[in-house]
């Protein structure tokens, strides 16, 4: 399988990179409109109350708790009425006038809560009103109105705290679904590649190389190829190792183990031609674009997309005025990377696509100066000879041209493409 056939299965550009870009973006959208929205409901007083229900509710019971110390059971009463009645009327937002039972049921039930913890709720309230006038054992009674109180309200913000986390399960869900089924391919697969790895590590490169094979076939990376590369080292194939080397040096650019065999791999071919020198500053621009692969480039272009978002909501809703420009700064720090991510992935796979690069396969091979075997012979070049394919009209023959210059006409079946 040719590296020319990868560009479809990597990560760049796919649909799943468009739409992880597009989610973030429109995350972006989202938490920027809900933070405005809670930005402007932090100045609705009726809201605020609702949030501050819980708290409220808890100091007044803390104050009824030291009355039922005090032994004072009307106050403990008053007092704990008043954290019922006001947490209930924040919470739902319900007038004291309006008050009552059966608005308390109802709200309660619209907001998710069941008709168990509802009528606990309402239970807290009676036993609160009739306890406080019966006879028997006033500690007692306070301590039974007392933990029915709390247990109430405590029930009644669990509920609400399920809610908003079940709304967030789905999702979760979804995402753990897709971690099982990708681990349980890349488990299949590791166990492949570590049975070709044994084979190899047996010396039984053969059946190393066809296993690798399979592998490609399934899923093309730069780890295998370069591992293919090296059992056909190991048979003295030099030809075929350099071609591994090559196709795993497409997807892995900066992995300096495939360059280091592979100039091993190429001071054992015959043909020692040197290439024509560029300027200083296009080396090091080649050399960052290769620093990474094309979807390590990609991940690292939505990574930097992520912070983006977050530091620019941060700059947007942020109080404090030095965080504030620490944010914008690196907000634009981090889009810049973006770009820059997707300019080297999308050159890096320009150059992986429309690669026209070939590997001398025959021993020795005359270059023509026509397409034709009736040509003069050029010049001549040997088995592992790298080559970049100039005319590839021709089904037979194919114009190329070698690194110091010279070019000719040669057959295709004395070469294969990178």
């Amino acid at each position: 399988m040719g590296v020319e056939e990868t560009h479809s299965q990597s990560f760049f550009a796919s649909t799943s990179y468009y739409v992880i870009m597009a989610l973030l973006v429109l995350l972006f959208v989202v938490l920027f409109a809900v933070f405005r929205y809670r930005a402007h409901g932090q100045a609705d007083v009726v809201k605020a109350k609702g949030r501050r229900a819980n708290k409220v509710a808890v100091r007044k019971l803390r104050k009824a708790a030291k009355l039922m110390r005090e032994n004072k059971p009307a106050a403990f009463y008053d007092e704990t009425l008043r954290a019922l009645w006001g947490y209930v009327g924040d919470k739902l937002n319900i007038p004291v006038s309006q008050l009552s039972r059966e608005n308390i049921s109802q709200r309660l039930q619209e907001r998710g809560v069941g008709d168990d913890v509802t009528s606990k709720f309402i239970e807290a309230i009676d036993e609160c009103e009739f306890v406080r006038y019966a006879p028997g054992d006033a500690q007692g009674n306070m301590n039974k109105v007392y933990e029915k109180s709390i247990t109430a309200i405590e029930q009644i913000e669990r509920v609400k705290n399920k809610v908003k986390k079940g709304a967030a399960r789905l999702p979760m869900l979804l995402c753990l679904s897709f971690i099982i089924f990708h681990l349980s391919f890349s488990d299949i697969v590791a166990q492949t590649k570590v049975q070709a790895d044994e084979a190899y590590t047996q010396e039984e490169y053969e059946e190393a190389i066809e296993m690798y094979g399979q592998l490609l076939a399934e899923d093309p990376s730069a780890e295998v190829y370069y591992n293919m590369g090296n059992a056909y080292y190991r048979l003295d194939s030099i030809a075929r190792a350099i071609l591994c080397y090559e196709r795993a040096l497409l997807l892995q650019p900066g992995d300096e183990d495939v360059r280091f065999n592979l100039q091993v791999a190429r001071s054992k071919t015959v043909d020692k031609i040197a290439p024509e020198r560029e300027m200083f500053f296009v080396t090091w621009y080649h050399s960052l674009v290769n620093f990474l692969s094309v979807d390590a480039w990609a991940y690292v272009a939505l990574v930097a997309l992520a912070l983006a978002v977050v530091a620019l909501l941060v700059y947007f809703f942020a109080y404090d005025e030095r965080l504030r420009r620490i944010t914008f700064f690196l907000s634009i720090a981090m889009l810049v990377l973006f770009l820059l991510g997707n300019l080297f992935a999308w050159q890096q796979q320009k150059t992986l696509v429309g690669h026209d690069s070939a590997i001398v396969m025959d021993e020795s091979v005359a270059v023509k100066n026509i397409p034709s075997e009736n040509g003069s012979d050029e010049f001549t070049i040997h088995a592992g000879t790298k080559v970049v394919i100039t005319d590839d009209t021709m089904s037979d023959w194919k114009q190329i041209l070698l690194p110091d210059g010279r070019e000719g006409w040669v057959r295709v079946v004395a070469m294969e493409k990178i």
